[in-house]
């Protein structure tokens, strides 16, 4: 889908979200068969390392290009731990609000920097 920017009229490919949960379980069940990454993740993996700095990842996709268990992101989200992932997440008020959750993209690279 491409989207027009109103003030030059530059067209901007929007190809996200790469992964979702049930193509996440998918590539790692795929991973621990085979004991290497597929294809498919690495060229996933591939594209989130070209997009830009608005790009906002899924939890699903964070996990692809960290390498860590979309678990344990979830464990970093929670209240009162030091999250080293930072994400947004609209603000309910509620504990355990459902509300999605995104990795904007210039967050995550500037802590893969920092590490």
């Amino acid at each position: 889908m491409a989207i027009a920017n109103q003030q030059n009229s530059v067209q901007i490919e929007k190809l996200g979200p790469y992964c979702d949960r049930n193509l996440y379980y998918q590539l790692l069940q795929e991973k621990s068969t085979t004991g290497k990454k597929p294809t498919q993740m690495v060229t996933i993996i591939k594209d989130l390392e070209q997009e830009s700095n608005f790009y906002e990842m899924n939890e699903f996709e964070l996990s692809l290009l960290i390498g860590k268990d979309v678990n344990s992101l979830r464990n970093n989200r929670r209240p009162g731990v030091t999250h080293r992932w930072p994400f947004k997440k609209e603000d309910t008020g509620k504990d355990n609000s459902k509300s999605p959750v995104t990795y904007p993209m210039k967050w995550i690279r500037d802590m893969l920097d920092i590490s």
